[in-house]
Parts: structure tokens; C-alpha cells; sequence
């Protein structure tokens, strides 16, 4: 469902200083549901670097995608690293 800026109610009794909190503890929230879909995608790429190991035919089109799986994985592994640091300081804040 698509929603527009009408249907956006805010309320401006709040502090900006609510309104922070309020947009930190939801990032907060959503980067801690990302985590279970990071290791979801650990674990298919996992697989596919798997079968580029027992690849008989089609190497090179698997070497390609082997790679950019590889590539998927270091981003992956990276941002999971960040968030847990990044998390703390919005919650500090």
C-alpha cells in the first residue's frame, strides 16, 4: 500500500528532541530485524561458492558469479560489523 505525505500526522506538542529519540529507537529496531536476513544471505551465498568449487562445466560464467557473491559477502560481513557499534551510539544518544 502506498502512502503519501498527507497521511503522516505529526505532532508538534512533541520536542524535537522526542521526535529524535522516537526516529533513533525505530532505526534502532530496524536494523536489529536486518540482522537474521544477513545471515540468511550468508548462507546462500555459502552455498553458492560451494557449487562454484564442484563446477565441472560453465567455470567461467560460475567464476563471475562466484565473484560477485564474494563481493556481496565483504559488504554483508562489513555493515554487520558497523551496525552493532552504530547501534550503541544511537541508543546512547
Amino acid at each position: 500500500m502506498k502512502e503519501t505525505f498527507s497521511s503522516f500526522n505529526v505532532d508538534v506538542s512533541e520536542s524535537v528532541k522526542d521526535h529524535g529519540i522516537k526516529v533513533i529507537q525505530t532505526t534502532a529496531d530496524i536494523i536489529q530485524n536486518l540482522i537474521p536476513h544477513f545471515d540468511i544471505a550468508i548462507n546462500i551465498a555459502s552455498c553458492i561458492l560451494e557449487i562454484y568449487e564442484k563446477a565441472k562445466t560453465n567455470k567461467k560464467i560460475c567464476r563471475v558469479f562466484a565473484d560477485r557473491v564474494e563481493l556481496a559477502l565483504t559488504s554483508i560481513n562489513y555493515l554487520k560489523r558497523h551496525m552493532d557499534k552504530n547501534v550503541e551510539k544511537f541508543r546512547e544518544k
